[in-house]
Parts: C-alpha cells; sequence; structure tokens
C-alpha cells in the first residue's frame, strides 16, 4: 500500500498537481478513507469477499493512469501489476 501510494504521489508531483491537493483528493476516496479501518472490517473480515468496486472500472481507471504515468515517464510497477490482476 505504501508502495502504491508513493507511485500516486510521483505521479500527481510530475504531472504538476501540488501534493496537498492530491492528497486532499484521494483523501476522498475510499482508499483513502482507509481500508484497514471501514472496509475490511464491516465487510472482508466478516466474510463477505464479493468486490466492493466494479472490476472493470478499476481496471478502466487504473489504465488511464498508467497511461499519464508512461506519458510523463513516471514508473508505476505496483499500479502495472494492479491493472494485471484486474485483467483476470
Amino acid at each position: 500500500l505504501n508502495a502504491l501510494s508513493a507511485e500516486a504521489a510521483t505521479l500527481s508531483e510530475a504531472i504538476g498537481l501540488e501534493f496537498d491537493a492530491a492528497l486532499k483528493v484521494m483523501s476522498g476516496t475510499p482508499a483513502g478513507k482507509g481500508h484497514f479501518t471501514t472496509t475490511w472490517p464491516g465487510k472482508v473480515l466478516a466474510g463477505d469477499l464479493s468486490p466492493a468496486f466494479m472490476l472493470d472500472l478499476a481496471h478502466k481507471d487504473l489504465g488511464i493512469a498508467l497511461d499519464l504515468a508512461n506519458q510523463v515517464k513516471v514508473p508505476m510497477p505496483c499500479g502495472a501489476a494492479s491493472r494485471e490482476l484486474y485483467s483476470v
């Protein structure tokens, strides 16, 4: 999770987005709100392993981020690996 967060921060900086603005936006997402304190206790640890977000949308969003990262020459190996997982 830390590596993926670092990739997002690096990409934000590379496209000229101030980190404070990027952090504010990302903090408003389910991922930013803390999967380990919200989603996991109420869903995963309760035995519900069904997707909480449409996998095709996750795949699309990761593709957009990776295309942008490629354009600004920011390596995102964690993002690329995640996208591969959503390709199955």
